[in-house]
């Protein structure tokens, strides 16, 4: 994916937010057809890109208030991947609400469905962004920011940019 396609993705998922802001984080999520699995990209505005995969795991061990779902909430691992520095981190027991138009929530984490894609536009959002093998497979995606608070942001994003033209 090139930088347009990427400043493509922030100024669209930025129309749909109700804020005039866009996110630090433009999150776009592939989801299976079952929802067992997705695979994503997560953009920061100034270009830099992680990967994203999760895959549906059995709830915590550690109560949760389930009266307060409507429907029954998900759980996924995920890996968020550094490409730029060849590391991944693991998320675990990530609670997925709300259905396709999902929310993801866990220590560390808040993503919230801007805009929810199926069918064509779904497909040709993944094939902007993901590989051709999840094409035709009846997928959806989603897109919003995903913000990222405490130690879990300190690990992501404190970094020294290596592609910054500053000399600071």
């Amino acid at each position: 994916m090139n930088s347009t396609q990427s400043t493509s993705a922030m100024d669209e998922a930025s129309t749909t937010q109700q804020q005039t802001s866009q996110p630090d984080n433009l999150a776009i999520l592939c989801f299976s057809s079952d929802g067992n699995t997705f695979q994503g990209r997560l953009i920061q505005q100034h270009g830099r890109q992680y990967g994203l995969m999760g895959k549906k795991t059995t709830p915590p061990k550690t109560p949760y208030h389930q009266c307060c779902f409507e429907e029954e909430p998900l759980f996924y691992t995920i890996t968020i991947i550094d490409y730029s520095r060849n590391t991944e981190h693991i998320l675990k027991h990530v609670m997925k609400t709300n259905g396709d138009n999902c929310s993801l929530t866990c220590e560390g984490v808040e993503f919230h469905t801007d805009q929810l894609y199926v069918g064509c536009k779904a497909e040709n959002m993944i094939k902007s962004y993901f590989s051709d093998k999840l094409q035709n497979r009846d997928c959806f995606v989603c897109t919003g920011g995903m913000e990222f608070q405490g130690e879990l942001k300190r690990k992501l994003f404190n970094e020294q940019d290596d592609d910054s033209d500053s000399d600071f």
